[in-house]
């Protein structure tokens, strides 16, 4: 019932605490999207493109992801997630030790993930926010 009051898909995943693995898992695919949406509008922008017009016709093409259209997409989110209350950094730490934990060589999702936090405060600044 606890969970039912903020959660509308509550399936049982593992033994205790399976759940927390599994939020970082989801979060760092969140981050390796928006270092990848980060990278795309810094590629646009060195192709002379306006970068907002770009982000715009990401937003609604095959490219687009909740993690570009929610973050990227409003500046307010971008600001918060690159500030000093922002999780990525941690979350992004606590994936790769469990990784290593388990003997998970560090593969594509973390490395990409790492990524983020450097890309995405590099479109912040270039935004001012």
């Amino acid at each position: 019932p606890i969970f039912e009051a903020f959660a509308t898909s509550i399936p049982h995943i593992g033994p205790v605490g399976t759940a927390q693995v599994m939020k970082l898992l989801n979060n760092n695919l969140c981050y390796a999207n928006l270092a990848m949406g980060a990278s795309a509008l810094e590629i646009a922008e060195q192709l002379s493109m306006d970068t907002d017009v770009v982000m715009n016709i990401i937003k609604v093409s095959s490219g687009a992801s909740m993690a570009f259209n929610n973050i990227i997409g409003d500046r307010d989110l971008l600001r918060k997630a690159t500030g000093p209350s922002g999780n990525m950094s941690k979350d992004i730490h606590h994936f790769q030790n469990i990784l290593s934990n388990n003997n998970i060589p560090n593969d594509s999702l973390s490395a990409v993930s790492e990524t983020a936090p450097d890309r995405l405060k590099k479109l912040a600044k270039k935004w001012n926010l």
